[in-house]
């Protein structure tokens, strides 16, 4: 019963070993002390806790955390963990301590002869790779029992199953291990994948939106060219001048939302800086037939930059006028929140379904007939900048609620 405690016991920790190993070894900057502090955990598991100690052979897995530093691992972890595991051994003594230091010798020296081109293996031949290296671990164990006339057939079914068990557990390690590898890699893929297609859209719609005023201004200037067409050419000369001005934009905000420039946060009181914002969009609302109510607490602060704390409220505010062709009520709350000062901004709107709130802030994303996206899409990337928060509720035909959430300044 002990033996199979103990062998269960030492598969675990391997196994248990190589999903957090992998876990550090993935991460971009990681950190060699935590692997080696593992693998000593776990070496020093299987040492202390043999699966057999019959005639004094301690009889274990612990040679398979060396085996996975030495061959996955870097730097100076594997003959660190050597000399931890040959100082512990003679520290446990025994009749053949020794010997048994000596019968690993050639599992390790196999080992870090094949640590140069293991990475170049294919996934199979570093199955067979690592499985060979315990077969040589077991027959090292095998020759010192010979040696010493200790071969009898108790010891024989014993180190039959110990040398199975040593296989199967390695093979079962470096399969996971494989595994984990080729699921990361297929993970990386398909977030490089994701990036390449979000940017070839990007790219697309930029130029799409970009060629159309180009175009317009390009004819216009050609017509002023030529020299048939009579008269005053010089609002043609406006019209190529507009255009020109809406490329120049779109290509701002895009350069806005890829690297927002936000020299310094600084203490924003909210109250002020809501009304001046009503203020700005109160001949906007009046022309679109919209009543703009508000109620805003007195005392709060943000922490923001102030410039595009008012591009995130007026594009919102916009937006929510636009929404409503027919006129309506758009209101603004301010208020207090778990670390936050909530800014609400209510339409009576055409609202919008779930799929359409959920692809709001995409590149060239708009639910209007004439628009980019840009402009929201900009708004959120500033939200994201300020670390806030923005959450939208809508229902076709009710109206929409923006949130838009900014951390409470302390000063």
């Amino acid at each position: 019963m002990i033996v199979l405690n103990n062998l269960l016991l030492h598969i675990f920790v391997n196994l248990f070993f190589v999903t957090i190993f992998f876990s550090f070894r993935v991460q971009p900057k990681h950190q060699a002390w935590k692997i080696f502090a593992l693998a000593s955990l776990s070496l020093l598991l299987c040492m202390t806790f043999p699966i057999s100690m019959k005639y004094g052979y301690r009889l274990g897995l612990g040679m398979i955390p060396i085996f996975t530093i030495i061959l996955y691992g870097r730097g100076w972890g594997p003959p660190v963990l050597i000399a931890l595991m040959v100082g512990y051994r003679l520290f446990l003594g025994g009749p053949s301590g020794w010997m048994q230091v000596g019968a690993a010798i050639p599992a390790i020296c196999a080992a870090f002869a094949c640590r140069t081109y293991f990475r170049f293996y294919e996934k199979r031949a570093r199955l067979i790779v690592s499985t060979a290296l315990s077969l040589v671990g077991a027959l090292g164990t095998w020759t010192i029992v010979w040696v010493q006339g200790n071969l009898t057939d108790h010891m024989v079914w014993l180190l039959a199953l110990y040398s199975l068990m040593y296989m199967l557990t390695t093979f079962t390690v470096t399969l996971l291990i494989e595994v984990m590898r080729e699921n990361r890699n297929m993970r990386l893929e398909m977030q490089r994948m994701e990036k390449l297609g979000v940017l070839g859209d990007l790219a697309a719609a930029i130029a799409h939106e970009v060629r159309h005023p180009m175009t317009v201004a390009s004819g216009f200037l050609q017509l002023i060219q030529e020299e048939k067409n009579p008269g005053d050419k010089r609002h043609y000369i406006t019209i190529a001048f507009d255009e020109l001005q809406r490329a120049e934009g779109i290509i701002t905000d895009y350069l806005a939302f890829a690297k927002p420039e936000i020299q310094e946060l600084e203490s924003v009181e909210v109250e002020e800086k809501t009304r001046q914002v009503l203020n700005l969009m109160s001949s906007y609302a009046l022309l679109h037939n919209v009543e703009l109510t508000n109620e805003i607490h007195a005392g709060m602060r943000v922490c923001a930059d102030a410039g595009k704390l008012d591009h995130v409220l007026m594009n919102v505010i916009k937006n929510g006028i636009e929404a409503m062709p027919d006129g309506g009520r758009l209101h603004i709350a301010a208020t207090r929140m778990q670390g936050y000062v909530e800014f609400l901004i209510e339409d009576t709107g055409v609202g919008m379904t779930m799929d359409e709130v959920a692809r709001l802030g995409n590149p060239f994303y708009t639910t209007k007939d004439k628009g980019t996206g840009l402009g929201l899409m900009v708004a959120y990337r500033y939200v994201e900048v300020m670390r806030g928060k923005i959450l939208v509720q809508s229902e076709k035909g009710k109206g929409t609620r923006f949130s838009i959430r900014i951390p409470i300044s302390d000063k």
